[in-house]
């Protein structure tokens, strides 16, 4: 059965009209007799069943189609990258031009992932290949940074309810090709060529839609290596009071814990950590990023001049709708959390957020 499976596979592959009629069909026992049929017109004979016991859920181990990425449609989107010392695993799933709506673009690569079309093809292609991949055939059309627990899952969360946006919340390949040199021997040249690549295969999986991605917090410090790929695409910078983003991330002051024998960062080293996101976010500015206060939110969203994308009435009605929703949470009335941080902070996380991040977040407070 196994050089029937993989000869279907393969004429599925080849034929992307077959994946579009494919990808109506999200019932399990209709969509199999469907690929029995599309089988049985290629010559391949596969029962119902036969496809059926094919279908596995995706996950980092499951056995996959190798395939050169140049030969994907772009209906295709990197979904999860796995990069070690040995080498790497790009996996990619079918998106159908579905919109991404889930606070974080994984949950939304885990929902397609779901698909029988993508249990049916689990397709896999070498990281190298990033670099041979064309680059953004025009710009991306905005992107958000921030330094932390600051409104930015809010801002995705609300430019997601346009119906012609694709907003990819902190997509983990772009997170890993980004953090790649940490992990392995990587020539700068080759790295920013798989930059190229990612964001490149991204704007083509949006189509005629805009494309905002929402970067994770620490690739604020590689602004200037997605500036080189996209130089005319808006950029922003989310930011808000250093303490309560302290007490977010280290807690009320009480003795780091950790997980599987891994220590949890000390409070003084968090604090350096954002003090140091705060001064890259100044130089972003003056590169001409804008920088949005926690503050300002969810007003600075709704405002035209946000990432310049020409929002209509129409669009800022549908971003309204989950404004006063908890962003990571949705469904759930957002309750605020201002004043409950600052009343939590220890003595300790007081000074250190004084001391140590607050002379660089004026830096960059100080810029709007």
């Amino acid at each position: 059965m196994s050089t029937s499976l993989n000869a279907l596979r393969a004429a599925l592959m080849s034929t992307p009209k077959a994946l579009t009629v494919l990808w109506g069909l999200s019932d399990r026992p209709a969509f199999a007799e469907k690929v029995a049929e599309i089988g049985r017109g290629a010559g391949i004979d596969l029962t119902t069943e036969a496809v059926l016991a094919a279908m596995t859920p995706r996950g980092p181990a499951t056995p996959a189609m190798p395939v050169s990425a140049a030969t994907l449609g772009p209906e295709w989107l990197p979904s999860t990258f796995a990069i070690t010392p040995q080498g790497g695993r790009l996996d990619w799933v079918y998106g159908g031009g579905e919109a991404f709506t889930a606070p974080f673009a994984a949950q939304d690569f885990a929902w397609l992932a779901t698909h029988p079309l993508n249990q049916l093809l689990p397709v896999i292609s070498d990281p190298g290949e990033l670099g041979r991949l064309p680059g953004p055939e025009r710009p991306v059309d905005g992107m958000i940074f921030h330094i932390g627990r600051c409104g930015s899952t809010l801002a995705s969360r609300m430019l997601s309810q346009v119906g012609d946006i694709l907003v990819l919340s902190e997509p983990q390949p772009l997170t890993a090709v980004l953090s790649a040199h940490t992990l392995l021997t990587i020539d700068p040249v080759v790295q920013q060529a798989w930059i190229n690549g990612m964001l490149g295969a991204y704007r083509r999986a949006a189509a005629g839609r805009r494309l905002v991605i929402k970067l994770d917090v620490d690739s604020l410090f590689d602004h200037a290596r997605l500036r080189k790929v996209c130089p005319d695409t808006p950029f922003v910078v989310l930011h808000r009071d250093p303490l309560q983003v302290l007490v977010a991330q280290a807690g009320t002051g009480a003795p780091p814990g950790g997980q599987d024998g891994i220590p949890m960062p000390s409070a003084e080293e968090i604090a350096r950590w954002l003090a140091a996101l705060c001064e890259t976010g100044a130089r972003a500015v003056n590169a001409g990023a804008r920088p949005i206060a926690y503050a300002d939110l969810p007003g600075a969203v709704l405002d035209p001049a946000f990432l310049n994308l020409g929002l209509g009435e129409g669009d800022r009605a549908a971003m309204a709708t989950v404004s006063t929703m908890d962003a990571k949470a949705p469904g759930r009335p957002f309750v605020p959390d201002s004043l409950a941080r600052q009343s939590a902070a220890s003595e300790r996380l007081r000074m250190l957020a004084r001391q140590v991040i607050q002379p660089s977040w004026e830096r960059l407070a100080g810029l709007r």
